[in-house]
């Protein structure tokens, strides 16, 4: 970019030029802190992915214990086609009632994003499964600055109360951070500018 500008710089008067160059790398100086403010509001951007081995065969009434959960984590519940899954109000919850369900999913690996601070309920909708215990409570508190961590591998937060048929214990939380695909490009976009106008 110098050489360039110097190049520029032999037609005009020596006046002209400084300032110009003085505007050019103001304007850059600018655009580095516009992208730093960027980079520094996408920090937020890890976020934690639980996974849960929805099946009857385990109990869930404690597996929220010990975890901090967080508004932009996520869940992946991973089923059989004999499972599905059905997000509920409160008192459905208690009542293990499908009929006023807010959302259901039967695809066997269904990933959902809490995005918002709360309770969310989750039941299974098979005849009975729920009264035996699948069902689950997620608290999720709002954000903070830094991510949320899953428990440890070595930690058994879902406690199967007898193995299911294939002799399969449901699975722990996924220790692994993902990073948020939407605050990612954000990052990814600071850095490239960050790298080209520096």
């Amino acid at each position: 970019l110098l050489d360039n500008f110097q190049s520029f710089q032999i037609s005009l008067p020596a006046g002209v030029a400084a300032a110009a160059m003085v505007q050019v790398l103001g304007n850059m100086e600018r655009v580095a802190q516009v992208l730093l403010f960027l980079a520094v509001a996408a920090v937020p951007a890890l976020a934690a992915n639980y996974d849960i081995d929805w099946s009857n065969a385990a109990d869930y009434s404690s597996w929220a214990s010990g975890k901090s959960i967080q508004t932009g984590d996520t869940v992946t519940f991973k089923y059989g086609v004999l499972h599905s899954v059905y997000e509920v109000s409160q008192a459905d919850y208690a009542a293990c009632g499908v009929s006023n369900s807010i959302n259901s999913y039967s695809d066997g690996n269904t990933v959902i994003t809490l995005d918002k601070p709360g309770t969310r309920y989750f039941v299974c909708g098979a005849l009975g499964h729920c009264g035996l215990g699948m069902k689950i409570a997620i608290p999720i508190s709002a954000a903070s600055t830094t991510p949320s961590t899953p428990a440890a591998a070595g930690s058994t937060p879902v406690t199967p109360s007898t193995l299911s048929s294939a002799g399969k214990q449901p699975s722990s939380p996924s220790a692994a951070a993902i990073f948020h695909p939407v605050k990612g490009f954000i990052a990814g976009a600071v850095l490239v500018g960050v790298a080209v106008y520096c």
